[in-house]
């Protein structure tokens, strides 16, 4: 946190807080907390609807609901199914996910990505839900601009250091509506 800490610090954000909750590794830190959605607001100044949902969750944009699909894994997942089992295993421990007793309405195939880091020599494995060929269809398309450095270039003060985070389970850090 220390990159942006004079920064945030300026705009009232409290930077102990978020502090305590990224030592703490019981801690669930959510983007839905108090701390977080202060985050959005005094630092970023994010949009309405961004801070719509992060107070009340996600409401997917539907131009059509999906109907019954069903698809196998596609054929990285079938070649890892290791790893797919240990993610599945720890998403439904986490709550992530829970056990059906009977067939699902709309069944995405999972993948996996595998990325060599070269630095760390260390492989990597991500499991995927590909919801291209089926609900995504039934999505309707929104714009999304991704920061760069140049957005970052003006908030960077002399001393300041930088830190990075890598989201684990990042797909479970934004919460659905209650009424999805």
């Amino acid at each position: 946190m220390a990159f942006f800490s004079a920064y945030y610090l300026k705009r009232g954000f409290d930077v102990k807080a978020v502090e305590r909750a990224a030592v703490d590794r019981q801690s669930n830190f959510s983007i839905h907390e108090p701390a977080a959605i202060q985050f959005f607001e005094k630092v970023i100044g994010a949009s309405e609807e961004n801070l719509k949902i992060v107070k009340e969750g996600l409401i997917p944009k539907f131009t059509c609901l999906p109907g019954p699909y069903r698809e196998d894994n596609n054929g990285s997942a079938k070649k890892h199914l290791d790893i797919v089992r240990d993610k599945v295993k720890d998403w439904l421990a986490a709550g992530h996910i829970e056990r059906l007793h009977e067939p699902a309405t709309c069944c995405n195939p999972l993948s996996v990505v595998v990325k060599h880091d070269p630095v760390s020599d260390k492989v990597k494995s991500r499991v995927v839900l590909d919801l291209s060929r089926h609900v995504n269809l039934c999505v309707e398309d929104a714009p999304v601009k991704l920061d760069d450095l140049s957005i970052a270039e003006k908030l960077i003060e002399q001393d300041d250091f930088l830190a990075a985070f890598d989201l684990k389970n990042q797909f479970f850090h934004v919460s659905l509506h209650h009424s999805v």
